[in-house]
């Protein structure tokens, strides 16, 4: 009820703009009026995305196969398309890799991920994401797994060791950056916003929205000067909640070479001109670009930065 009057509250032009589930994602009670003016709606942000990337070169960035085949100069782990594979030749990529992750070749929020490990019986411990459906058990055969990944056309990975600094923080799951590109009508590229994202509670993903948060980058600096609030229970995440390492303050390594990977990586396909990079720095400090998205969750950066967009993407 109090939002709903603060809501009632807002000047008319605003509240022509905003609609209430608007109100209550971006928490705008708490954003002064300026800032506020800044940013886009929801509905906004949908039509600018679809407006700034092609259709028909959606299906590159939407399937894990396709992105390995177009963007593979940028990709350093060893893959393998489980549905033209035989099992002599998955059992040898787990045997030399130990450990590897698998995972559906056109989901999204660590939906059917799975991160495997060869055991010292020659089975497979097994870590499922918590998105999605359970698939295996805890302990399986290799031939089982095989079967599963060669029907549904799952992808194997090479599982990357992380920076040590990223391991610290969070050394269940992957942390990577979000990079996010934007290419102007002059055909200029430039980085919109950067995140860090990290899982917590033991989640194996960076991108499962009930179990990771993210830090927002100060592109200059590649340093987190903000973080996101957990609203239900309001805790803000300056430390990771399992680890207690600090978040706020971290300075990301090697973040020259990952925003040049990343721009470099958007002239590839000019036509889709707003694109999100989830970027890992290997162990070697070497970075590596995990996926690309074509919806890269500006909102998330507007609600927890209180900056918008409007400016940029509605004068375009």
């Amino acid at each position: 009820m109090l939002n709903k009057i603060k809501y009632n509250l807002l000047p008319a032009k605003l509240k022509k703009r905003w609609t209430f589930d608007d109100f209550l994602y971006y928490r705008m009670q708490f954003i002064d009026t300026k800032s506020i003016d800044s940013i886009m709606t929801l509905a906004e942000l949908e039509a600018a995305e679809a407006k700034l990337n092609s259709d028909s070169l959606r299906h590159i960035f939407n399937s894990k196969r396709t992105f390995h085949e177009y963007f593979k100069k940028y990709i350093i782990r060893d893959v393998l398309f489980c549905d033209v594979c035989s099992l002599d030749v998955f059992t040898d990529f787990i045997q030399r890799h130990k450990k590897a992750i698998i995972k559906p070749d056109n989901l999204y929020a660590g939906k059917g991920v799975c991160v495997i490990e060869l055991t010292k019986d020659n089975r497979l411990k097994i870590a499922q994401s918590e998105s999605g459906d359970i698939i295996f058990s805890d302990n399986e055969d290799i031939s089982t797994v095989y079967a599963h990944c060669h029907e549904h056309s799952y992808v194997l990975e090479e599982y990357i060791i992380q920076h040590s600094s990223l391991n610290n923080i969070a050394p269940s799951s992957l942390n990577t950056l979000r990079i996010t590109t934007y290419i102007d009508k002059a055909g200029h590229s430039s980085i919109l916003f950067a995140a860090n994202q990290f899982g917590f509670n033991g989640s194996i993903v960076d991108n499962n929205y009930d179990y990771c948060f993210w830090g927002v980058i100060d592109i200059n600096t590649g340093e987190i000067v903000e973080v996101e609030t957990d609203d239900e229970n309001g805790y803000v995440y300056e430390r990771h909640p399992d680890t207690k390492a600090q978040v706020l303050g971290f300075i990301n390594p090697n973040f020259e070479a990952i925003k040049k990977l990343a721009l470099e990586a958007s002239y590839q396909f000019p036509e889709c001109r707003l694109v999100g990079w989830d970027i890992a720095i290997r162990a070697d400090g070497r970075p590596e670009i995990v996926e690309g998205n074509v919806t890269p969750e500006l909102d998330l950066y507007q609600a927890i930065s209180q900056k918008g967009f409007r400016n940029i993407l509605l004068s375009d």
